[in-house]
């Protein structure tokens, strides 16, 4: 320990002779706690596009989550080739730009996307005709809130 208080005292003395190496000193560190004190380093808002491929409750709510952070800024939704060259999949993939969730207050809202989302499978798949599966999610629906009253 001698040793380095034998030089600390030494560099001391010499800051103390030059004013030049003593102003460098103190000054210094302090311009740069105000220089990047002053500036925010914070990414905000950075546009971003996401690829869904589950197209799920769950993913939807996480996209939305990641808008929400104010870090990220959801612009788009990508949409693969191999996505689109599925039958009926390049008429329904701009529904995922527009898509969103029922509001958290409607009850049975995990139900009722469920009977849509069974239907809506079925008539991309080609099990049933565009308009059965539309008038059978109706139905389905329908029956579903008439038993919550």
């Amino acid at each position: 320990m001698n040793g380095f208080g034998a030089m600390f005292r030494k560099e001391l003395t010499q800051m103390m002779r030059d004013k030049t190496t003593l102003m460098f000193a103190l000054m210094v560190p302090v311009f740069e706690l105000i220089l990047f004190g002053v500036i925010d380093m914070t990414a905000k808002d950075i546009p971003t596009v996401v690829f869904d491929q589950s197209r799920t409750q769950e993913s939807r709510r996480l996209i939305e989550q990641f808008g929400a952070t104010g870090y990220l800024e959801v612009v788009g939704n990508a949409v693969s080739r191999a996505f689109t060259a599925l039958p009926h999949r390049a008429d329904i993939a701009p529904l995922g730009d527009i898509g969103r969730p029922l509001p958290t207050h409607v009850q049975r809202q995990s139900a009722i996307e469920g009977l849509v989302g069974e239907e809506m499978a079925a008539a991309v798949t080609g099990q049933k005709p565009v308009a059965q599966a539309l008038r059978d999610a109706e139905r389905r629906v329908n029956e579903l809130l008439a038993e919550i009253n």
